[in-house]
């Protein structure tokens, strides 16, 4: 969720999970701002877990390596 559309957001209260790999190339160069969304999420109290994650990049093995935690964590709000 960009940062403009949480600052807007008006819904169900929302539980955010962010996985960030520490060594993505987009990180680095300041292409990703995970923080500008954290920071906005704070604002609205909406709670996030951001979890950096240490020798990961932007790889398609970053996105399977944590795939079933995001699939569990959608799971409890959709009452599976």
């Amino acid at each position: 969720m960009p940062p403009v559309l949480a600052a807007s957001y008006s819904g169900p209260q929302l539980d955010i999970l962010i996985d960030q790999g520490r060594d993505d190339q987009f990180l680095s160069a300041s292409q990703l701002l995970p923080d500008n969304l954290i920071a906005v999420c704070s604002e609205k109290k909406i709670p996030v877990i951001f979890r950096l994650q240490p020798g990961f990049d932007h790889s398609y093995f970053f996105i399977y390596s944590f795939m079933s935690d995001h699939i569990k964590h959608h799971a409890k709000f959709l009452n599976a």
